[in-house]
């Protein structure tokens, strides 16, 4: 049985400084070899294996993992990828993933990009939406975070949007949160409130856990 996760150091707020602060101090090239490792994890993981059609971020530029070896490989295993837009018009900005329907180099390269230099999904020509415009629902959600615990435990970066998400799909997909060493907290439990949706597994560098424990998934 794993050892029960400690209690929260940290408040939200100082555990967000802290790990951005070492995030920010990581090389880029140990930023990229981070990355790169937790990719051939979830490549390895079954439950990625299985799906579909997959749901994932795009990076905010040397400030968090780097997604594009994942995109690049989910998209040449022919799987439907769908990526994140935020739509500020409304009081409570809202997100939905839409379907990527062109090169991976195009999404660099062409698509517009928000306040964070994240590239989004353009606005026209319209792009189907997950769950609706006769695309599926994604089965497997890789979900971004400022730091996880070893229990499935996610501290975000505050807006809300995925947990918003989350909230309105009729079934879960399998949520795997991704992260930097820097982010892994390991039994240290990651400071959470009620609304905040645990993770499935959590994949860093050193590899893949369950929300009950390391897995052997190798």
């Amino acid at each position: 049985m794993p050892s029960p996760l400690s209690k929260p150091v940290l408040s939200k707020p100082s555990l967000r400084s802290l790990v951005r602060s070492s995030i920010k101090s990581l090389p880029p090239a140990t930023l990229s070899s981070e990355s790169l490792r937790v990719t051939e994890h979830v490549l390895a993981m079954p439950s990625y294996q299985r799906s579909a059609a997959v749901a994932l971020f795009l990076s905010m530029p040397g400030k968090e993992l780097d997604t594009e070896p994942l995109l690049r490989a989910a998209l040449a295993a022919n799987k439907k990828v769908f990526i994140p837009r935020i739509d500020p018009s409304s009081s409570i900005p809202s997100m939905s993933f839409l379907q990527v329907t062109c090169p991976p180099s195009d999404i660099y390269s062409l698509w517009p990009r928000n306040k964070w230099s994240i590239p989004e999904p353009p606005a026209s020509p319209p792009l189907p939406v997950a769950g609706a415009d006769n695309a599926p629902a994604p089965d497997l959600l890789i979900v971004p975070g400022v730091a996880f615990d070893s229990g499935g435990g996610r501290l975000g970066q505050g807006k809300g949007y995925y947990d918003r998400y989350l909230a309105r799909l009729p079934s879960m997909p399998v949520l795997v949160g991704v992260g930097l060493g820097c982010q892994m907290r390991g039994g240290e439990r990651v400071p959470v409130d009620e609304h905040d949706v645990p993770m499935d597994y959590v994949v860093g560098p050193g590899g893949v856990e369950l929300a009950v424990g390391i897995a052997s998934l190798h």
